[in-house]
């Protein structure tokens, strides 16, 4: 099924709760999280929170402003 859509992502499937928050540097490749970022946890209710509150249109604009740098 996906072999053929390039643009298929599993968060874009989900009928429930909050999207799949991964973020990737585009310069090093560095993805959080992962086992290595000591915060995961952190970042993860952070998020988590957002959305709750926000909504998921609103949380992604915000989630965007308050944790991302230009380079990621």
């Amino acid at each position: 099924m996906i072999e053929t859509r390039p643009d298929w992502v599993l968060s874009r499937q989900r009928t429930w709760g909050v999207p799949i928050s991964l973020f990737i540097n585009k310069q090093t490749g560095f993805f959080i999280p992962n086992k290595e970022f000591d915060k995961s946890e952190i970042l993860i209710d952070r998020i988590h929170k957002i959305f709750s509150e926000e909504g998921q249109i609103l949380g992604l604009r915000k989630m965007q402003k308050k944790f991302l740098r230009r380079d990621c």
